[in-house]
């Protein structure tokens, strides 16, 4: 029987024979291992941090990628090379997906963003309403028309996390725009069987003076919406925690649980915890260093 071999990319091949057509994919062999945790540096190179891997950009459909050689840093964040490059729609209004092989199961998907274009060094001026998209997830809206300038600013990393469940062998993301180009930094999804964890978006260091006590802020802005600020202050090293809850005293969202050093540092903190949307109300979060417990109250207004 002749067989005739159609290369498609650097990773799918089409054969087509006498008894039809069939797509051989070895890339996607890459996710049957149920527990691994697939990260991409999505239009960047491999990167990795303290033995966290995020693997060169891959599964993409389109051609665009962008990086801006004018930002050496981003706020929010002390992984900026994995805010520095994006994968973004080869055209304005046009879209593009990621579809990643993984087997069927639940996921803890986390989109990363930065924008570093609109109202950044080396891009065009800009502002609010200069990008807004949307984002599906196995069928599913998960973002609806984001603004990454009017969620946190530009030069600004950011989180969004969602529960997935992958009914076939393929978890589909589709972001479709509104104004400009839909765009992704980085993408982890993590097995809910795997037994790790997303990597969080770090608290940024703003004095590096050591301070004479524990303090913990206010939030900035207060009243907000969607996202605020929260800085805190730690003397002595060790295992730090700060924890937001509702008014009932459930969990919505652990900020940090990590050894730090002694240092004022800074978290966003924004609405949407593991893809639930946060209602308006009082919030409290609560910073655990040692023996010094501290909690302060916030208010959501939508």
């Amino acid at each position: 029987m002749k067989t005739i071999k159609q290369f498609i990319n650097f990773s799918c091949f089409v054969y087509i024979t006498l008894a039809g057509v069939f797509t051989f994919n070895p890339a996607a062999l890459a996710g049957t291992d149920s527990t691994k945790t697939i990260r991409i540096n999505c239009g960047g190179p491999k990167l990795e941090y303290h033995g966290v891997v995020f693997e060169a950009d891959k599964w993409y459909t389109g051609t665009y990628k962008y990086a801006n050689p004018n930002i050496w840093d981003i706020y929010g964040t002390t992984y900026d090379e994995l805010y520095m490059t994006e994968r973004a729609s080869d055209n304005d209004l046009a879209m593009f997906s990621y579809n990643i092989p993984v087997l069927q199961g639940d996921y803890t998907v986390c989109l990363h963003f930065a924008e570093i274009y609109w109202n950044c060094p080396g891009g065009q001026p800009g502002g609010d309403s200069s990008r807004i998209f949307n984002v599906d997830i196995e069928g599913s809206r998960v973002l609806g028309n984001y603004d990454i300038i009017a969620d946190v600013g530009c030069r600004t990393a950011v989180v969004k996390k969602y529960d997935v469940t992958v009914t076939d062998d393929t978890l589909n993301i589709i972001f479709k725009p509104t104004i400009n180009r839909p765009k992704i930094s980085a993408i982890e999804v993590v097995s809910k069987s795997g037994g790790e964890t997303p990597l969080s978006v770090e608290p940024e260091i703003i004095d590096n003076e050591l301070p004479g006590t524990f303090e913990l802020k206010q939030n900035y802005p207060n009243p907000f919406n969607p996202t605020t600020n929260i800085r805190f202050a730690i003397k002595n090293a060790g295992l730090i925690k700060l924890t937001v809850y509702n008014s009932l005293g459930k969990e919505i969202q652990q900020l940090v649980n990590e050894f730090k050093n002694p240092g004022t540092y800074e978290v966003a903190f924004d609405t949407v915890s593991n893809g639930n949307f946060i209602t308006s109300g009082v919030y409290y979060y609560r910073l655990e260093a040692g023996d010094f417990i501290e909690t302060k109250s916030m208010i959501l207004l939508k």
